[in-house]
């Protein structure tokens, strides 16, 4: 079974497929490509003058930049935009898919409010302000009584509402659960280092990925998809499943996740014992005491189920290629273990590939205009996770949710939380899973319907910021969340000091030498500059702590579930795409169920055969599943594809497949102040 072969070389290297897509899908012979053509609300193709608008997709996943063709002023498809450098000119399946959502039959049409039957009234943006603004008048000016979750990292949004937070007397403001988030953590809190981590993937000749996804759906994976396609570098790839990164890795090395720490270690074990200089770095010395006797290889291979000789030639491939860069991510963003990305981390510091050319960079944070908004630094502070299960959400009454979909997308015990406030707000354009909890919906603008800007996307090499104009009118009758909380604010006399999130936009092009007028005409901001780590540190009693994995007794039974993630199946925020299921195949995606995938070794150990009905139980939940046999998944897993059982209210997405995170647990990581939850046991039967 090849997961996406296929799908990846029609997505992926290249990255040319923009000029393809119009909003009438290709006629194909499978019954999934003939249900997706007749989607009622994919408009046709008009007639009339072409032109073409920049605009930056903004979707859930990293934002990248794009072109939008028009017909009569009407969008008809998009291509990838050459000068952005986070499109370099590829797209994804997000990005063709990007046209038909705007007349999604998810859009919300306009502001509406929960009544005491728990059904949506619709209301006018009066009544939505009055709504707001008095909820928020009977908390007075206790504490921590407002939190807000934002789910785009990248935009000066963040500022307007962060400073309305700040103002009334709540630090609760929090980026949505990712793996940018950790690595922050990872990077400044632990190895106290400074800015924030970016890939010169640029320059890269050789790359490790420890379970990142980074050619499909992880980081910038269409500016990584284009670099791949046209300048290339050696990979090699280690995780649970071959993916769409490992399909053109020179070699796979199948390790569970929770192990990607010490095969990284292991590697470390080499670079040290060959290497003739040693990084002056706190920590070093206790470092490699640590290495002799815990991480020798022989026993990491043994302990992790791989061979010697595998950690020996990555560590080989490393001091012998000229810029190395080592990787690492999880496919449940957020929810993978800190320690895999701290490991991968200290392999760059031991091969001094910090702020060098194909290495990793410290990209300095974005400029701040309102004083009063949270430093963005600060904000990546704020782990929602720790926060939620410190109870520091306990006595919250408002919680807000912008660009954001927790509901659908973190655990069970972390949405259960999260659902705790009295009111709850939803700044989307969709009737997603969180929107359907909360008690008043402020439909924000789509992407091509609103002025928007993007600093330093998750991945990037260095600073850059861009900015897109609207260029349709409103489909529905929604509002820029920014110029509504500004409008509440003055009333309420607070102390925001822009007219406008287009002033902000100004004011912010002025602080870096640009004006507004060009960057809205394509120009892009960026800036080589990197921030200086003078006290990097590789080893702290934190650190001992994380890598001292406690032994704990497992169930002869037990085996580990692997969430298999591909950009076709869209993003917590859109669903599934209206092109993505012409290349989601039939051994991905069966009519009914879902597919369970499972090392032949593995079936044979539990007497399993193709095509079996298996119930997959965890402490937190239970679904049942398909057998699929593959050889494309490492002995003691399983693999069920993520993105799937939506509970939206339209029939392309409701009911397929099933929601993986509802089996994941979450834990506290040993030795750390972090939670994941992947990977999660399972029990099969």
């Amino acid at each position: 079974m090849a997961f996406d072969r296929r799908g990846f070389l029609k997505f992926a290297i290249g990255g040319a497929i923009g000029s393809l897509f119009t909003p009438i899908p290709w006629k194909l012979a499978d019954d999934i490509s003939i249900w997706t053509q007749n989607w009622p609300w994919i408009p046709r193709i008009p007639r009339g003058e072409m032109s073409q608008k920049r605009s930056i997709l903004k979707l859930g996943a990293t934002p990248y930049g794009i072109w939008v063709h028009l017909v009569n002023k009407r969008p008809i498809t998009v291509s990838g935009d050459k000068n952005h450098p986070q499109s370099l000119g590829g797209i994804d399946p997000v990005g063709a898919s990007c046209v038909p959502l705007l007349y999604s039959p998810m859009r919300i049409n306009g502001p509406m409010k929960k009544d005491s039957n728990g059904k949506f009234k619709p209301i006018s943006w009066n009544e939505a302000e009055k709504i707001l603004s008095d909820k928020i008048k009977k908390l007075g000016n206790k504490k921590n009584k407002i939190a807000f979750i934002s789910g785009d990292e990248t935009s000066s949004a963040n500022e307007v509402f962060s400073s309305f937070l700040s103002q009334l007397n709540s630090q609760l403001y929090f980026y949505e659960p990712s793996d940018r988030v950790k690595y922050f953590k990872g990077w400044y809190t632990i190895l106290n280092g400074d800015g924030e981590v970016g890939f010169d993937l640029e320059n890269a000749d050789y790359v490790l990925a420890l379970g990142c996804n980074f050619l499909d759906s992880w980081g910038s994976y269409v500016r990584n998809q284009k670099i791949f396609g046209t300048k290339g570098f050696d990979l090699q790839y280690v995780g649970p499943y071959k993916d769409n990164t490992s399909v053109v890795a020179q070699k796979t090395i199948f390790v569970s996740e929770k192990d990607l720490y010490k095969f990284a270690l292991g590697v470390a074990y080499y670079l040290i014992s060959w290497s003739p200089t040693l990084p002056g770095v706190y920590g070093i010395g206790d470092f490699i005491k640590a290495l002799n006797k815990y991480f020798q290889p022989d026993k990491v291979a043994k302990d992790i189920g791989c061979s010697p000789q595998d950690i020996k030639e990555v560590a080989k491939g490393l001091l012998n290629a000229k810029s190395p860069l080592v990787l690492a991510g999880s496919n449940t963003p957020g929810g993978g273990p800190i320690k895999n990305i701290v490991s991968a981390l200290i392999l760059n510091i031991l091969l001094n590939r910090v702020n060098k050319k194909g290495g990793i960079k410290c990209i300095p944070y974005p400029p701040k205009v309102i004083s009063s908004s949270m430093e963005h630094k600060n904000i990546l502070k704020n782990d929602l996770i720790v926060s939620l299960k410190k109870e520091d959400l306990k006595n919250t009454e408002i919680i807000f949710f912008y660009e954001s979909n927790p509901i659908y997308s973190l655990p069970r015990d972390i949405r259960d939380e999260l659902l705790k406030p009295d009111f709850k707000v939803s700044f989307s354009q969709f009737m997603d899973e969180t929107a359907k909890e909360c008690d008043l919906l402020v439909p924000a603008p789509y992407f091509l319907e609103r002025m928007d800007d993007c600093f330093t996307p998750f991945g990037s090499s260095k600073a850059n910021y861009s900015v897109c104009d609207k260029i349709v009118s409103p489909v529905v009758d929604s509002k820029n969340p920014c110029e509504f909380i500004l409008k509440i604010a003055k009333k309420m006399k607070l102390n925001i000091p822009v007219n406008s999130f287009k002033s902000l936009i100004e004011t912010k092009a002025e602080y870096l030498g640009e004006t507004l007028d060009k960057l809205l005409n394509g120009n892009i901001w960026s800036d080589p500059t990197t921030t200086t780590p003078y006290a990097l540190r590789i080893w702290s009693n934190e650190i001992k702590q994380m890598f001292s994995e406690p032994k704990e007794t497992l169930s002869t039974t037990a085996l580990e579930l692997v969430p298999i993630k591909m950009a076709k199946t869209g993003t917590c925020r859109t669903g599934l795409l209206p092109f993505s299921l012409d290349v989601i195949y039939e051994d991905e995606l069966p009519k009914h169920g879902v597919y369970v995938y499972i090392n032949p070794k593995t079936a044979l150990d539990f007497h399993l055969q193709h095509r079996d009905i298996v119930k997959i139980t965890s402490k937190t939940g239970t679904i049942k599943g398909i057998v699929y046999i593959s050889n494309e998944i490492k002995p003691r897993a399983i693999g069920i594809l993520s993105g799937l059982g939506r509970k939206l209210d339209n029939e392309f997405n409701k009911n397929i497949g099933v929601n993986i995170i509802d089996l994941f647990e979450t834990k506290k990581e040993t030795g750390t102040n972090s939670y994941m939850w992947s990977p999660t046991l399972i029990e099969i039967g």
